[in-house]
């Protein structure tokens, strides 16, 4: 079954029955009953009427609930949550002292006149003084789309510090109850949040919008309501920003003409532009392609790819291991330890996005591949494939989506922590029972209790064992190269040690900005995957790949030229050592430089002194041009093509030098 996408017209809300939003708080929990039922008024004749009601109970004692006004640092928590666009109801307090009972069962109730559409998230949420954020309550939607509940463990006015009952240990919290501020977050794609303030407005209620860079939006707002109003029939629209996951440049690389990388004859690079939902008319691909010689080596293969949707696995075929692979956003530094946070919380495990081997939204990633390993995975494959980015599973998406926010919109210290984060909820959920067709209802109530996983001890405790490794050296070097790896340890261990210095505060904030950003980054890659995933012959296919046709294997190689050489006018043998070498004068340094025909030309070096070129030619290579011989217009001395020689010179005066092995056949 497939969830069918929301249509842009807010008309398209159905509004038969109400949404109702429902708080419960275990046991124990200090008291908030609020029973508050607000009809709004119709602003205009035209208003469709619809009952919009705000309830609290205390053990089923009602309590009354009030609009409170925000400090300017709760308002502008409130309109920063990380999402392109939401409603935010005005916050809230619940007065304990109209109920007898000062602990016990909590649950809120706000009614909407609308269903909650597929595409919209909504939540509770409350102020948590300690970290002047706003987090999310644990919520779960009925099947009906009508009635959320949301849990929070809050006991004796403060902060609890167990997380009893499955409840995650950084969860709401004020000094009192009767002080804590609440408030009801609907957010999700565009036109599901613009079908629910349709819903909103012709039900009478005041929607005011805000936008980046006002300064007290919240006095500003208000000033635009009555002073005198109903809780429920005022609500803050925030004003849409770019969405997640939308944006990436084609990637550009270096111009792949004939012979641009030597060992390569051809490459063909996938569009998919007849598979609907993905590769669609003018290259609309979710993912762009390019391919080219590595500007740094022109020896090595680079393909680039730049993603505009969710989050693709990257799948290199059997046998061939990349020289180097990753996201250009991710330094060698980051990248390392993203890499040691995965294998600690994943523990030999998989955990379905791995960092190191997949492309998040709006990211370009990397490759590089050099002849040897892709003539062997050829020859274990019988393929010409070099690399494929397939279309992931549902709960892939869903991850790979949140981690691609998470690093689009956290701070890069950041970033860290919420990498983490991703990856407990990763192996703390079941994921592989989410998929395209599971009814919304019941994938919003699976997100929310997942996020009830997220503990602030067992994050801070994860990075405190990444740092430890990022600062020894540990878990760190086995993922880049050993000298990147070694010089990159020091700003690992800085990143890392920032975060952990930030302590269990630091630590949930880190999860307060996860919670929102993972409730709404899911309502748009749910859609926009479930869009894609409508045809059959999507999931048959690997969604975009990069073939290369290889150039016949060379018979002789530059590396061929190690060896013992020795002279036949000239009798005297020397060898030749690729590399740097230390000699009783300092050191050697033979590298390759070009092709040269069928021979291969390099270069010697000594420290101190001066060098040399080095030409080596196979047996049958005619001399090149380019080899100066014993005098002008003379070829070197020596000079026989039917076996391998070396050419070692500065000027005229050349003379050929032969295998140690073959010195008695060329005499004769």
């Amino acid at each position: 079954m497939s969830l069918p996408i929301p249509s842009p017209d807010p008309a398209g809300i159905r509004r038969r029955r109400a949404l109702v939003l429902s708080l419960v708080a275990g046991a124990l929990v200090i008291a908030l009953i609020v029973i508050a039922t607000v009809i709004w008024t119709s602003r205009d004749a035209d208003a469709e009427p619809g009952a919009v009601t705000v309830t609290a109970t205390i053990d089923g004692t009602p309590a009354e609930v009030e609009p409170a006004a925000p400090t300017d640092a709760q308002a502008a928590a409130l309109a920063d949550l990380g999402a392109p666009g939401y409603l935010a109801l005005h916050p809230f307090s619940a007065d304990a002292a109209s109920v007898s009972a000062v602990s016990g069962e909590l649950v809120l109730e706000l009614t909407l006149p609308a269903e909650v559409p597929p595409g919209a998230v909504v939540t509770f949420a409350r102020y948590a003084p300690e970290i002047d954020a706003w987090e999310p309550a644990p919520t779960t939607l009925a099947t009906d789309a009508v009635t959320v509940t949301t849990r929070a463990l809050v006991q004796g006015g403060s902060a609890s510090g167990g997380g009893g009952g499955g409840i995650r240990s950084a969860s709401l919290s004020a000094p009192t109850m009767a002080g804590g501020l609440w408030t009801a977050v609907i957010g999700g794609i565009d036109s599901a949040v613009q079908g629910v303030e349709g819903a909103l407005s012709d039900a009478g209620a005041a929607v005011i919008s805000i936008a980046d860079g006002v300064g007290d939006w919240w006095a500003d707002a208000s000033a635009d309501w009555s002073a005198d109003f109903a809780l429920g029939s005022q609500w803050v629209m925030r004003a849409s920003r770019e969405l997640y996951g939308t944006a990436a440049d084609v990637p550009e690389c270096a111009p792949d003409a004939d012979g641009a990388v030597p060992w390569i004859t051809d490459t063909v690079i996938s569009d998919n532009a007849m598979i609907a939902g993905l590769g669609l008319e003018g290259g609309n691909a979710a993912v762009l392609l390019c391919a080219g010689p590595d500007p740094a080596d022109p020896a090595l293969l680079q393909v680039r790819a730049a993603n505009r949707a969710y989050g693709f696995s990257v799948v290199f075929p059997a046998g061939l291991e990349p020289r180097t692979a990753g996201l250009d956003a991710l330094d060698i530094s980051t990248s390392a330890l993203i890499d040691a946070g995965y294998a600690v919380i994943a523990s030999g495990g998989d955990l379905l996005v791995n960092p190191g081997r997949f492309i998040l939204p709006t990211q370009t990633y990397s490759v590089t591949v050099d002849e040897a390993a892709v003539r062997a995975s050829q020859a274990q494959t019988g393929t010409a494939r070099v690399i494929e980015y397939a279309l992931p599973t549902f709960p892939q998406a869903l991850l790979s989506g949140v981690l691609g926010v998470a690093l689009a919109e956290l701070d890069p210290e950041d970033f860290f922590g919420g990498a983490l984060g991703v990856f407990f909820l990763a192996r703390d959920c079941d994921f592989a029972q989410w998929e395209a067709g599971t009814p919304w209802p019941e994938l919003l109530g699976a997100v929310s209790t997942c996020l009830e996983t997220l503990d602030s001890d067992a994050l801070q405790k994860a990075a405190e064992e990444v740092a430890r490794g990022a600062a020894s050296g540990e878990g760190v070097a086995e993922e880049v190269a050993d000298a990147a790896a070694e010089a990159a340890s020091g700003e690992a261990a800085d990143r890392a040690a920032a975060f952990v210095s930030g302590g269990a505060e630091k630590a949930r904030k880190v999860i307060a900005k996860l919670g929102w950003l993972t409730w709404f980054s899911i309502a748009q890659t749910a859609t926009d995957y479930i869009a894609d995933a409508g045809t059959e012959e999507i999931s048959d296919l690997p969604a975009w790949f990069v073939n290369a046709t290889l150039a016949a294997e060379p018979t002789a190689r530059w590396e061929d030229v190690e060896g013992m050489w020795c002279g036949i006018t000239y009798p005297s043998c020397t060898p030749i050592v690729l590399g740097t070498t230390v000699t009783e004068w300092g050191t050697s340094t033979i590298t390759f430089e070009a092709e040269l025909g069928e021979c291969f030309a390099g270069i010697g070096a000594d420290d101190p002194g001066s060098g040399a070129n080095i030409v080596y030619c196979p047996a049958g290579a005619p001399t090149p041009a380019e080899v100066p011989g014993a005098e002008p217009g003379m070829p070197p001395t020596d000079d026989n093509v039917d076996f391998d020689r070396v050419f070692i010179y500065q000027g005229y005066g050349t003379a050929a030098w032969f295998r140690e092995e073959d010195v008695a056949a060329v005499r004769g």
